[in-house]
């Protein structure tokens, strides 16, 4: 918790705000606290500590966009690039924006790589195998 409180104490210090969340909440038994509240920042640069690395905490910034081309270009702005998302309701925005991407998966209108057959949620295409039965009826008929 001590890391997700840097992040966000940096990010209030260069002018972010904190919409939501954002504390550590008081709970019996926990005098340090048992988890972080889910937070929402806003008002951070692109260049802010808080948007160019992984938090790894229940933390959401929000960067203001004006246009498809901009979006693109904030989000290519990493080092990392395992996954993005897409959320839109126009399927011809989401094919010309995943070319775009430079990420190794893009995900629409969702945040967790999972089978479409049966919504198995998997963190790697092992575990996938493992966990889902669609996956694993179809390669035992092969």
């Amino acid at each position: 918790m001590l890391r997700v409180e840097g992040f966000i104490e940096r990010a209030r210090g260069k002018g972010g705000h904190v919409e939501t969340g954002g504390v550590r909440p008081d709970v019996p038994g926990f005098p340090d606290g048992a988890f972080y509240r889910p937070t929402l920042v806003t008002g951070v640069a692109q260049d802010a500590d808080i948007v160019r690395n992984e938090v790894f905490g229940p933390v959401l910034v929000v960067l203001p966009i004006d246009s498809e081309e901009e979006a693109i270009a904030k989000a290519n702005d990493t080092r990392y690039g395992l996954a993005s998302s897409v959320w839109t309701r126009y399927v011809f925005a989401v094919m010309r924006t995943a070319r775009e991407l430079n990420f190794g998966h893009v995900l629409v209108n969702d945040t967790l790589m999972s089978c479409p057959r049966c919504r198995t949620a998997a963190s790697s295409s092992r575990d996938s195998a493992r966990t889902c039965r669609c996956t694993r009826s179809r390669s035992t008929r092969r």
